[in-house]
This record gives C-alpha cells, sequence and structure tokens, in this order.
C-alpha cells in the first residue's frame, strides 16, 4: 500500500490575478518566512488572502528617487517618501547621492543610513555618488549602486573628467555593482544655455538642453566601457536618439512617466513641469512609449523630484528642476495596460523585475525564491490623480487629473503596509539592500 503524499502547507498563500506567461489567469502564491516559495493554480495554507479578481502583482522597485533626507525635509524625508512609495505599490526605492550633505564619504553614507533606516516603511538602496576624489568610488563596496553626473543638476556632484568615469565603471565590475550616468553633456548644455540665457519662457530651459547633448553624453560614457562586466545603466532616458545608440550596447535604461505622458508644450504651464532631462518632443514621446511596450526601455524610474509648490513658482532659471512621482508612476502605467497601451507581462517587468535583476534585489518578481511584496489593483477603480490624496510632503503633482488605478493593498515581506487603502505597515519596518551582481532571473510565473 502506497503511503499518502501530503502537500505542503505554506505559512501564508495569496490569491488572485496573476500575471503568469505574459497573460492574466487566477492563481495562489505560497510563502513562507517573507519569501515565496511556490506559485500555482492553487495552493494551500495557514492563512489565505483571496483577493478574488484583483490583480496580484509583485511591488515595484524604483530604482531612482530623491528624498531629500539628509537636508530638506520641508520637501520631504525618508519617512513621508516612503509612505508615499507604499501608497504607490512601491516595496522597495533606490535614493540618489545629491543630498546635503552628499552620499561621497563613508561618514556620510553611515549617517543617512542609520538616520533613515528608522524612518522607511519600505525596503531601500542607497546610492554613492562619484566626485572628483576617486576615494568616492570605495562606498561602492557598501552602497546599493554609484551615480554619475555628467551634467549639472540639482547638487554639485558634476563629473566631467572622463578617466575618472572610466575609473568608476571599472571598479562597478570589479564590485558587481551597477553604475548610473545621469547622460547629458555638460559642455553642450553650457554651448546651449549661452545661447538662451537672456528667454524668461520655459521653452528655454528645454532647448538649452536639448536631445544632442543626452545623445552625446551617452556615445561618450558607451565608449568608455572596458572591463568585461561593466554594469552601466542610463538614468532617465528622454529622447528617440538616446534608445537607438543604446540598442545592441549592453547597457539598461530607465524612462521616467513625466517623459512618457508630456512633452515640452507642457513647460508653457510653468515650473511644475521644469526637469532634468526636460520634457522632449511628441516623436521621442511615441518612441519611449514603443521602448517601453517591446522592451528595449528596461524599467520605470519616478526620478521622484520634490520641491516647496513655492520654489515651483519661480521664474525658469531660478525654478528648481524635478517633479514628484513614486506614488503615481505605477498606478499611471496600471491604467495604460488596462488600456492597452503596454502588454501586461512588459508592465511587469518594468515595474520591478528588470530593475530586480540590474540591481541585484532579490524583488520584483511573483516567483520562488523573490521577496513576499505584493500589491492589489482592482482594475474596476480608475480615480483621477489629485493632489490631496497623495503622501508627499511636497503637497503637489504635476500629473493632476490623469487617469490611474491605485493598490488597495500593499505587502513587504507578507507583511500587510496598506490595507483597504490604509497605512497599517511600521515606520522602520524597511530593511537596507546592498544590492550586488546581476542576478539570473528564475523562472517567471
Amino acid at each position: 500500500m502506497r503511503a499518502a503524499v501530503c502537500s505542503p502547507v505554506y505559512d501564508q498563500v495569496f490569491k488572485g490575478v496573476l500575471v503568469r506567461g505574459g497573460q492574466l489567469a487566477r492563481g495562489a502564491v505560497g510563502v513562507n518566512g517573507g519569501r515565496i516559495v511556490a506559485v500555482a493554480d492553487d495552493l494551500p495554507g495557514d492563512r489565505v488572502h483571496d483577493f478574488g479578481n484583483a490583480l496580484l502583482l509583485p511591488g515595484a522597485i524604483d530604482p531612482h528617487v530623491h528624498f531629500r533626507d539628509p537636508g530638506h525635509p520641508e520637501k520631504e524625508d525618508f519617512e513621508t517618501g516612503t509612505r508615499s512609495a507604499a501608497f504607490g505599490g512601491v516595496t522597495c526605492v533606490l535614493d540618489m547621492p545629491n543630498t546635503k550633505p552628499a552620499t561621497i564619504t563613508r561618514e556620510a553614507f553611515n549617517a543617512k543610513r542609520a538616520s533613515v533606516s528608522a524612518k522607511a516603511y519600505v525596503d531601500f538602496g542607497l546610492f554613492a555618488g562619484l566626485t572628483s576624489d576617486p576615494a568616492s568610488l570605495e562606498l561602492l563596496d557598501e552602497a546599493t549602486a554609484l551615480k554619475i553626473y555628467m551634467g549639472s543638476s540639482t547638487g554639485d556632484l558634476l563629473v566631467e573628467n572622463l578617466a575618472l568615469v572610466q575609473q568608476a565603471l571599472d571598479r562597478g565590475a570589479a564590485t558587481g555593482k551597477t553604475v548610473c550616468v545621469h547622460a547629458e553633456d555638460e559642455a553642450c548644455m553650457r554651448a546651449r544655455k549661452g545661447l538662451v540665457a537672456h528667454r524668461t519662457d520655459f521653452l528655454a530651459h528645454e532647448e538649452s538642453r536639448p536631445n544632442t547633448c543626452e545623445a552625446e553624453a551617452i556615445r561618450k560614457v558607451l565608449a568608455l566601457r572596458r572591463a568585461p562586466g561593466a554594469r552601466l545603466h542610463i538614468c532617465h532616458l528622454s529622447t528617440r536618439e538616446g534608445l537607438e545608440l543604446l540598442q545592441g550596447s549592453g547597457a539598461t535604461c530607465e524612462v521616467a512617466p513625466h517623459h512618457l505622458y508630456f512633452t515640452k508644450r507642457d513647460l508653457l504651464k510653468g515650473g511644475n513641469f521644469k526637469m532634468n532631462p526636460p520634457l522632449r518632443s511628441d516623436e521621442d514621446t511615441r518612441a519611449l512609449w514603443a521602448g517601453l511596450a517591446d522592451g528595449r526601455v528596461d524599467c520605470l524610474a519616478s526620478d521622484h523630484a520634490p520641491h516647496t509648490p513655492g520654489e515651483k513658482l519661480l521664474g525658469v532659471w531660478e525654478c528648481p528642476s524635478g517633479v514628484p512621482g513614486v506614488e503615481t508612476m505605477v498606478p499611471l502605467l496600471i491604467h495604460a495596460a488596462k488600456e492597452g497601451q503596454v502588454p501586461w507581462g512588459r508592465l511587469v517587468e518594468a515595474m520591478g523585475g528588470r530593475a530586480g535583476d540590474i540591481f541585484g534585489l532579490p524583488k520584483g518578481r511573483i516567483a520562488p525564491g523573490y521577496d513576499a511584496d505584493f500589491a492589489v489593483y482592482d482594475l474596476s477603480r480608475v480615480t483621477r490623480v489629485e493632489a490631496a490624496n497623495l503622501h508627499s510632503r511636497c503637497g503637489w503633482t504635476s500629473f493632476t487629473g490623469l487617469p490611474a488605478v491605485f493598490p488597495t493593498h500593499v505587502y513587504l515581506r507578507g507583511d500587510p503596509v496598506i490595507a483597504e487603502g490604509r497605512l497599517v505597515g511600521a515606520r522602520g519596518a524597511g530593511r537596507y539592500l546592498p544590492g550586488g551582481a546581476r542576478r539570473a532571473p528564475d523562472a517567471t510565473a
């Protein structure tokens, strides 16, 4: 007589409509100890969370945020920033180094990590910033990734020394860490700004940082890669030319929703549409949407960059660049996928899986071995983005009135952070993720 074979019973089982093989289908996810251990049509569990016909998607990774912590708590800090992220279905954020002080020394890095760890509602990584001092590269051992500003932006981390950029790429290859580049060529922008500096209209901002400056920076940095395995990532790609240059290069790239939803005509509305790189043409926007849909654009990134409403009312050259977006990034794209603009399988990869690969994070996929991070979306609950309903401290948004689907529930490693649209997670529950070598993705469910 054959002994009965008992099916395993999981600590928790999450049920809903999953993206499986690029298609929407009911499924179940088994979780033990905060990690996914099984995905199937149905599974038994001690605690079963059944979300019916709602979408059960992986928690998103936002690999590009500026939470202004330390330095500018009036704009944002890690508590309000990660809370806003959670309400947008984001369970992991990677914070940029241009804080005050900048994350360019071990002392500053350790102080920032200790401070923000006590505030984070979701998991996080921290970038080190490259400076003219090569000693800043030593932070790659501890930082999640390295950021290089080839063009000036908020802060003073500009690096024009190409030999140092090459050294950074070599060090990234040696440590298994990803080197990320703000790809706007400073010399190009310096020349162009001289031609428009007398103007007061906001279109002058776009003309001072044209497509050619992004393309020139990408050409330069691609030519510098010499070490096998150098991991180069282009931040906030904004142009058709840049996208074409990256094809077949082995580098990865991200796109921000503001470069998908707006064009340079929106700059006529004022400072709430000023960012670096600037808004582009209809042709560029169409190219980025196409690249996102077919996979040439690897991942989404909000480039969440809050400033106070008063600052954004200043003139074109005084107004700081940047817009908030960590809470609206995924909800906007969920609606886009619902309307057929982006295939569901591609969206799930772009909102998490690819960023997990690029930065070496166990996040962004519903597959065995990954963290049990989930966000639940009811596609019948389409709302319009309104600043009053968002949770960033800055209190405004450029995406007002656009349709979006916000999550009803969000889980971090199996623990609830958002339940029925309410914050239930614990401040300080987020963990620091050091990143590392690119993961070989498991078979996705």
